[in-house]
């Protein structure tokens, strides 16, 4: 059999990043708006907003650095079996037969 081998597509990833982006700035302006526009600062949703604005960006810089890896074997498909590249649990396991 042979090997055959999927990259991940770096389009994709791009498109991926910048919806976490938009997603992000929406979060923080949301935030904002509550600590500093609104009339009854409510703690707890803005506390909320914060924390998914934090995530948000935490994501968006772990796709940038998937998305300049050169490193793009995402599958591998041979006689030994399946090895999955996506994930830290698919590096760690290996090929599965």
């Amino acid at each position: 059999m042979n090997e055959t081998i999927i990259e991940f597509d770096n389009k994709k990833r791009l498109k991926l990043v910048l919806l976490g982006a938009v997603f992000t700035a929406a979060t923080l302006a949301f935030a904002c708006y509550i600590f500093f526009v609104a009339e009854k600062i409510r703690i707890a949703q803005g506390t909320m907003m914060l924390m998914l604005g934090c995530l948000g960006i935490f994501f968006i810089i772990a796709g940038l650095k998937n998305l300049f890896d050169k490193d793009r074997v995402g599958l591998i498909l041979n006689a030994a079996g399946i090895q999955y590249k996506g994930t830290a649990v698919g590096r760690k396991i290996g090929a599965v037969k």
